[in-house]
């Protein structure tokens, strides 16, 4: 299972999907969140995840703002979006943040 998320400085959209889901039948679970009323993105994700009930194996985030060594500083948003903080958090072996000036893996 894949998390894929939409960070925005606004609201954050975020999404697992079966890697192994050829039809490509849309996500298992979704849900937005509105940013401002949010403690910080980890605690968000892992309550997004408990709601969930799934496990997941990649997480793959696209930012406002630009990713550099791992970490993007929100613009609009009082938050550093730290990959590697991430992946500690979640207990997964890497976590990509990207955004439209390039990615970078942790």
């Amino acid at each position: 299972m894949i998390l894929a998320g939409d960070i925005g400085g606004t609201k954050t959209d975020l999404a697992i999907f079966d890697s192994d889901d050829s039809q490509m039948s849309g996500p298992k679970f979704e849900r937005r969140y509105l940013n401002r009323e949010q403690e910080n993105l980890p605690t968000m994700v892992q309550n997004f995840l408990q709601e969930a009930g799934l496990s997941i194996t990649s997480v793959c985030f696209a930012v406002a703002g630009p990713v550099r060594a791992g970490r993007c500083v929100m613009a609009n948003l009082p938050w550093v979006v730290d990959g590697l903080e991430l992946q500690q958090a979640l207990g997964l072996n890497r976590v990509a943040l990207i955004n439209d000036l390039g990615s970078h893996w942790n």
